[in-house]
């Protein structure tokens, strides 16, 4: 009894309902506020480049950003922006995917990356989210696009590339 009184009386069960579970991937639960932290990341992913791969493979488009969701803590709003979340999962399945490869980063190509606009004190300063997500889009660069390749060749190698990454773990949404 004297344990619920702490509780409340601390405030400490109103925190835990503040956040809830949000979806899953592979065995990896995210929640709520993660999601929103996620967000403001690809929010500065997006700054420094408005064309990259991995945002058009996975249909995130440049609306996407002008109206980022607020992702609200109720059913209705998450179910309002389900094609997003939806989206959204998919490239985090891309950026665990590239997470195990060995991917041979150049420092002169982060440097030709960064806008100061975005980052001014360079591509040091990038949070892990953005690094992560640059990495992904270097990986997807030396494996799928070959200068030879026509454009549509491109476009398929690089469909087959998401599509089986997509499929190999499953989702779950909580709302």
């Amino acid at each position: 009894m004297t344990i619920w009184a702490l509780f409340f009386s601390t405030g400490l069960f109103s925190e835990e309902l503040k956040d809830r579970a949000l979806f899953r991937y592979d065995n990896e639960v995210v929640f709520l506020s993660e999601a929103k932290d996620l967000i403001k990341s690809l929010e500065k992913f997006r700054c420094l480049k408005d064309d990259w791969l991995s945002l058009k493979v996975t249909k995130l488009t440049k609306k996407d950003f002008l109206h980022l969701p607020k992702l609200g803590f109720d059913k209705k709003s998450l179910r309002e922006d389900r094609q997003f979340i939806n989206r959204f999962i998919d490239l985090q399945k891309l950026k665990t995917f590239t997470k195990d490869q060995l991917v041979k980063i150049e420092d002169s190509e982060l440097v030709a990356i960064n806008k100061t606009s975005c980052f001014p004190r360079g591509h040091k300063s990038w949070p892990v989210e953005v690094k992560e997500l640059v990495k992904l889009e270097l990986y997807i660069k030396s494996r799928y696009v070959k200068e030879a390749d026509n454009k549509e060749e491109q476009v398929r190698r690089l469909n087959s590339f998401f599509t089986s990454i997509v499929r190999k773990s499953n989702e779950n949404l909580f709302f």
